[in-house]
């Protein structure tokens, strides 16, 4: 499987400890959302414009509203925008605030109003989810994937979120996993 032909990924990280922690939680998961984006041959500006909103929103949960976030990272069928959505348990609603020149902290969302074509924020059942849409120009080509590969990542994520765990899947000294026998749901997430 080649997970740069899926396009939809999603991705949890444990946003939980001190402020640190959570820095450091924040930039692994900024990190792997501009991997992704590359992965499916977004470069130059409109890399560094996926970057920087993923960090703002991944950062802003995961600082605000710690606990286990979920990320969503999507590219449109035509390869012309994404979407970077962030979900954590926090309910309430975001705005961009004005700040005082000295201040180190409250640009984010200003800086997310400024590069993404469309953002926003939307109350779910546990929380929120903040998401914000990045125009790319030139469009990006991305063959569908098989039935094969969208169930395998399908599966991957779902391992990853903490949804399901493998059934089965075990090493032998080999350090080889056999294949998975069966998925089994795991407890709700943390909220």
């Amino acid at each position: 499987m080649n997970p740069a032909l899926i396009r939809s990924r999603r991705l949890r990280i444990n946003a939980t400890g001190t402020w640190d922690q959570r820095a450091q939680a924040a930039h692994d998961g900024r990190t792997e959302v501009a991997s992704i984006a590359s992965g499916w041959g977004i470069t130059g500006p409109d890399l560094d414009t996926v970057s920087l909103i993923a960090s703002e929103l991944i950062t802003n949960a995961a600082m605000y509203a710690p606990g286990n976030l979920l990320v969503g990272v999507h590219l449109a069928p035509e390869g012309t925008a994404m979407v970077v959505e962030v979900y954590d348990g926090k309910p309430g609603t975001l705005a961009p605030t004005s700040t005082g020149d000295q201040d180190e902290h409250g640009r984010g969302l200003l800086l997310v109003d400024a590069m993404a074509a469309h953002w926003g924020v939307t109350a779910t059942a546990h929380g929120k989810r903040t998401w914000a849409q990045i125009e790319v120009n030139p469009a990006v080509e991305v063959p569908a994937p098989s039935r094969a590969t969208r169930r395998a990542a399908l599966i991957n994520d779902l391992i990853r979120c903490g949804q399901y765990r493998a059934v089965g899947a075990t090493t032998h000294g080999t350090g080889t996993v056999p294949p998975i026998r069966a998925l089994a749901r795991t407890p709700a997430l943390a909220r």
